[in-house]
């Protein structure tokens, strides 16, 4: 492992990997640099890739883009300009080993996971059909996770104690990383089948973390009247599953995860809406979910469904 860091820093001219204090600012500058001049030509991929598909008149893809550009953008000027003083890791004093241990982790994740993004803008750009949800939802997936590792390495780097958070570690992790579900993309108006069986969305509701996004999508009512959703994320820890909502005390929040909710409702979005949500598997196939948004609560329950039986056309 320790091979593969070096030879995938390498990569970063003149990185020699925090071997004296001398050192280090400048590693820290060449390493910035690096990604930042990487994020900045996958800004130029994705406007190239905007600007195509306003010269097709593909509209409902214009704003998406335009905001990944400008989110893409912001971060690359964040790395690029960042400054942590002379404390930290440039202090005089002893600086924890296992801090510059890590520090190396971090680059290495920093390098790789800002290939991975350049990669996902080449997707966007060379997509026939104009850019594929599924592929912008996994772009801005890993934008934040570009995100919070920047945050992350920039504690370590000003404080020169190793990162113990569990998210942190989680991406430092070189484990491989499941592909977004196709549900976690469905939008208002998309149609698609379950086993033979056909749908409409006709709203969504999606939960967004820095590492993670899970997506409700309305489908219908059963014979009783109740919603059926159908729940898709990017996570291990969430499968996709088809959930009838039942009643529920709408003073009751679930004690889960904490996130920022966008909310579509035909022509009406809402977004960045404080929000919690609990996701429990259960015996079997069984699940259950719940989420507080805006002081409004939900509780469902239903069961897993396969990646395979599920066929999704697009916009009706």
């Amino acid at each position: 492992m320790e091979n593969k860091i070096t030879e995938l820093l390498n990569r970063v001219p003149g990185y020699t990997g925090y071997r004296s204090k001398e050192d280090r600012r400048d590693d820290d500058k060449r390493l910035r640099e690096s990604i930042s001049a990487s994020l900045d030509s996958t800004v130029a991929t994705l406007t190239s890739t905007s600007a195509k598909v306003g010269d097709q008149r593909r509209l409902t893809h214009i704003s998406t883009l335009e905001r990944l550009v400008g989110s893409t953008r912001h971060l690359a000027d964040r790395v690029r300009s960042a400054s942590y003083g002379y404390g930290g890791i440039f202090s005089d004093r002893s600086v924890d080993e296992l801090a510059l241990d890590q520090l190396r982790q971090f680059d290495n994740a920093f390098q790789k996971e800002s290939e991975e993004l350049a990669a996902l803008a080449g997707r966007l750009e060379a997509s026939p059909e104009g850019p594929l949800d599924v592929d912008i939802t996994a772009y801005q997936t890993e934008l934040n996770r570009l995100g919070l590792l920047f945050d992350a390495r920039g504690d370590v780097v000003a404080s020169a104690l190793p990162n113990k958070d569990a998210a942190v570690l989680a991406l430092l992790d070189p484990a491989e990383r499941r592909e977004p579900s196709a549900l976690s993309a469905l939008r208002v108006g998309d149609a698609l089948s379950i086993q033979g069986e056909n749908y409409v969305v006709n709203a969504t509701l999606t939960f967004t973390e820095p590492d993670r996004q899970v997506t409700l999508s309305r489908i219908g009512h059963d014979d009783d009247g109740n919603p059926i959703w159908l729940i898709g994320s990017n996570t291990e820890d969430v499968t996709s599953a088809k959930l009838v909502e039942t009643e529920s005390d709408p003073a009751s929040t679930p004690s889960g995860r904490t996130a920022r909710a966008v909310i579509v409702t035909g022509p009406e979005t809402r977004e960045g809406v404080p929000a919690q949500y609990a996701y429990t598997a259960t015996t079997g196939s069984e699940v259950s979910f719940s989420y507080s948004v805006g002081g409004e609560a939900r509780a469902f329950t239903g069961s897993t469904i396969e990646e395979e039986d599920v066929e999704v056309y697009g916009q009706a």
